[in-house]
């Protein structure tokens, strides 16, 4: 009987490391998403001052290819984070009726995570 409880115990254990590592996951792309935005939009800050100060167009052309780098690595980058939240939703679905994984300090980060899901979808 005691062999039955440590496999259950390392079976939630196993979720439970599952679940913060997604949770880790979509912070980091979260962080990363909003990087780029403010990378962005620092960029465009930066292009439109180089042009009120006369500056040479060939480094405001420079500045404005880096600012469509920026400006290509957003989608992949949501991409990304909704992806993790769809990983994410969907773990918390399967182990709905786990005990442990509901009552776990990361739970509730988790399913705050998963809700912007929703939000992704109805904005995007």
């Amino acid at each position: 009987m005691g062999h039955l409880t440590d496999q259950n115990t390392a079976g939630t254990d196993d979720l439970l490391r599952q679940l913060k590592i997604k949770v880790g996951v979509a912070r980091r792309l979260i962080k990363e998403a909003a990087s780029y935005e403010k990378e962005a939009a620092a960029q465009e800050q930066k292009i439109a001052g180089m042009r009120t100060e006369g500056r040479d167009s060939y480094d405001i052309k420079k500045q404005e290819e880096v600012l469509q780098e920026s400006y290509m690595m957003i989608p992949d980058s949501k991409s990304r984070l909704q992806a993790a939240l769809e990983h994410l939703a969907a773990f918390l679905t399967q182990s709905r009726d786990v005990k442990e994984v509901q009552e776990s300090d990361v739970y509730a980060e988790a399913s705050e995570l998963a809700s912007q899901l929703v939000t992704a979808d109805s904005s995007g």
